[in-house]
C-alpha cells in the first residue's frame, strides 16, 4: 500500500491525477495500467471534485491510497469534509439513462458505472474521515 496526502483544493488534482498514474506504471503491467489508468483517474478525481465542491465544511486535505492485490486495485480517498454518504440516495440512475448533457447527477453514476465495486464510510466524529473505497479488478 502507498499512500499520499494533498492539499484540499482544485489545483491538487492535478497532482493526484499525476501521483495515480505514477502509481499504476509502479505497481502493474502496462497492459493492465492502460486499462485501468482512465477509470481509476477518471474515478478518484470525479470524487476529489465532489468532496472540494458540495461539502458544507470543506476539506482541509485529502488522503489517496493504493492498493494492489492478485485481482484488484483498490483506491482509498479519505477527506475531513462535513459531508453526508451520497451513495445513500436512491435516485441516483444508470449512467446510461443521464443526457450526455446534463449539468448535475453524472459523477456519481460515472463512478459506480466505472469500478466494481464502491463503498463509503462517512466519518463518525470530528476526528475521524470519509472514506471512499473504489475496487477495479484485474482482469
Amino acid at each position: 500500500m502507498t499512500a499520499s496526502e494533498f492539499k484540499a483544493t482544485v489545483e491538487a488534482l492535478a497532482d493526484i491525477r499525476q501521483w495515480l498514474d505514477a502509481q499504476l506504471q509502479a505497481e502493474l503491467t502496462e497492459n493492465q495500467a492502460d486499462t485501468l489508468r482512465t477509470p481509476i483517474i477518471t474515478t478518484a478525481t470525479e470524487w476529489v471534485t465532489n468532496v472540494l465542491r458540495h461539502a458544507s465544511i470543506p476539506a482541509s486535505g485529502i488522503r489517496v491510497e493504493f492498493r494492489r492485490n492478485d485481482v484488484s486495485v483498490n483506491i482509498c480517498i479519505s477527506d475531513d469534509s462535513d459531508s453526508s454518504d451520497p451513495f445513500h440516495n436512491p435516485e441516483i440512475s444508470p449512467l446510461a439513462d443521464i443526457p450526455l448533457l446534463a449539468t448535475n447527477g453524472r459523477g456519481l453514476a460515472m463512478i459506480i458505472a466505472m469500478t466494481d465495486a464502491v463503498e463509503y464510510q462517512p466519518r463518525c466524529s470530528k476526528h475521524d474521515s470519509n472514506t471512499l473505497s473504489l475496487t477495479f479488478g484485474l482482469t
